[in-house]
């Protein structure tokens, strides 16, 4: 009896007026959402901060922007500019997108048998943009260096400035030939990177271990072709050509990209959906 006593007095105390002006609020948010202007408005600052994200070295120490641009530099840092995909401005601006087209798939669901294509777009977008946001808030991106016979437990990560991160697994370069090619004096240059031409392939293998020192798998990877190992993936980033004896690895986690790929395969469906109904009305 307390309680639903309490619960009443607590209705009672929201006048008539109050609700109404909750009422109008929860429309007008709908309604701004739902607005193609504004949804238009938020894809024109998100291309801005990709751009900036582009044009800007990302994910750096604060000294290195302060010696590239000077006193704005700091400014950069501050306003968060130098990790664009990771900051409030761009993960903010890309929830209200994806809010955006929930309303305005929802507001087709009425009419969903004649909309079929544009439901199953706005589907695939959705999709995409919350693993796109998945892999903002949650994806790893770094590098890790692995000298020949020395194994690795930890790998350099780029975002919100360096720093060292663990793994559950350690890691070391077994074998690094070139095909077709025996290392010799004649090669000058002491590193290669991913980028300049080079006649010759590269070919590594690396061994993974587990906490026992006991070796759980063994990959081979090569230049643009790589391997997936623990929810990571490794990409050849920088070899050393003269002793074949040191490879950078570059170290992703995606956890978002399953999503993003499950997203385009609705928007295909949905583009052909529309495409298959243009066609029968105009027969």
């Amino acid at each position: 009896i307390n309680l639903l006593t309490l619960r009443l007095h607590s209705v009672s105390i929201v006048s008539p007026s109050t609700l109404l002006r909750i009422v109008s609020l929860s429309n007008y948010v709908v309604e701004l959402l739902a607005s193609v202007r504004f949804a238009v408005t938020l894809l024109v600052l998100i291309i801005l901060f990709c751009v900036s994200g582009t044009i800007i070295p990302q994910g750096l120490d604060s000294s290195h922007y302060s010696r590239i641009y000077g006193p704005a530099g700091e400014i950069l840092f501050k306003l968060e500019l130098t990790d664009v995909y990771r900051s409030p401005w761009f993960i903010g601006r890309l929830s209200l997108l994806w809010l955006s087209l929930l309303v305005c798939a929802k507001g087709r669901l009425k009419s969903w048998k004649k909309q079929t294509g544009s439901l199953l777009t706005h589907l695939g977008l959705l999709i995409i943009l919350l693993g796109a946001l998945i892999n903002t808030l949650w994806g790893e991106s770094g590098f890790v260096s692995l000298p020949k016979g020395d194994d690795q437990a930890i790998f350099l990560t780029g975002n919100s400035g360096y720093r060292f991160k663990k793994l559950d697994f350690r890691a070391s370069l077994n074998e690094l030939s070139i095909n077709g090619s025996i290392p010799g004096e004649q090669n000058k240059d002491l590193t290669c990177a991913i980028g300049q031409k080079q006649p010759l392939a590269p070919e590594g293998r690396i061994n993974f271990f587990d906490s026992a020192n006991r070796i759980i798998a063994v990959k081979t990877i090569k230049i643009n072709q790589p391997f997936s190992f623990k929810g990571y993936t490794f990409y050849l980033e920088n070899y050393e050509i003269r002793y074949l004896n040191w490879v950078e690895l570059k170290v992703t986690n995606d956890p978002g990209i399953p999503l993003v790929y499950a997203g385009f395969i609705f928007l295909n469906l949905g583009a052909i959906a529309i495409v298959i109904r243009k066609n029968r009305l105009m027969l």
